[in-house]
C-alpha cells in the first residue's frame, strides 16, 4: 500500500476509564507516605522520641556537681561590678567562670557575679536581705547547673 504523503495516524482519546485509574494511581502515590512510622511489637507501647529535654533537670542545663551553699547579708559591690543581690552568687572562678549563669536547686537562678577569700572549689555562697534569713537558710548541700 503506498504512503501518501502528509498522512497521520490519529490515535483515538484515551477513555474515561482510563482517565480515571491514571488519577487515581497518581492520587494514592501523591498520598502514600514514603516511610512509614516505625511500629512497636504488639503488646508493647513505648512514647514517640522528642528533640526536647523531657526532666527538669535535663532543662536546666549542664550539671556541675554538689556544692555548698552558704549565706551573707549586707550591702556591698561584688567583684564584677554588680552591686548585691538575690541574683548574685559568689563562686571560686578557678571552678565557675564569673558571668556564668547558674541554677541551684531550691534557690533558684543566679549569676556567678562575685568571689570571696573563704569560697573555694565546690562552695557557693548567695546574698540575703537579712541575718534571719541567712539563719534559716543555713549550710547546705544542693545540686548546682549551669544554664546554655
Amino acid at each position: 500500500m503506498p504512503v501518501r504523503a502528509g498522512y497521520r495516524r490519529r490515535l483515538r482519546a484515551p477513555t474515561a476509564a482510563l482517565k480515571g485509574a491514571v488519577a487515581a494511581g497518581l492520587l494514592v502515590v501523591a498520598c502514600s507516605n514514603a516511610s512509614p512510622p516505625p511500629t512497636s511489637p504488639p503488646g508493647t507501647t513505648r512514647p514517640a522520641p522528642s528533640p526536647a529535654p523531657t526532666s527538669t533537670a535535663a532543662a536546666r542545663g549542664v550539671l556541675l556537681g554538689r556544692f555548698e551553699v552558704t549565706c551573707h547579708t549586707g550591702k556591698g559591690v561584688t567583684a564584677s561590678g554588680r552591686p548585691s543581690s538575690r541574683e548574685v552568687v559568689s563562686v571560686d572562678p578557678q571552678v565557675v567562670a564569673l558571668g556564668t549563669r547558674l541554677v541551684i536547686e531550691g534557690v533558684g537562678p543566679r549569676v556567678a557575679a562575685d568571689t570571696g577569700r573563704s569560697i573555694r572549689g565546690q562552695r557557693l555562697d548567695i546574698w540575703e536581705p537579712s541575718a534571719a534569713a541567712c539563719k534559716r537558710f543555713g549550710r547546705r548541700q544542693l545540686r548546682v547547673w549551669q544554664t546554655r
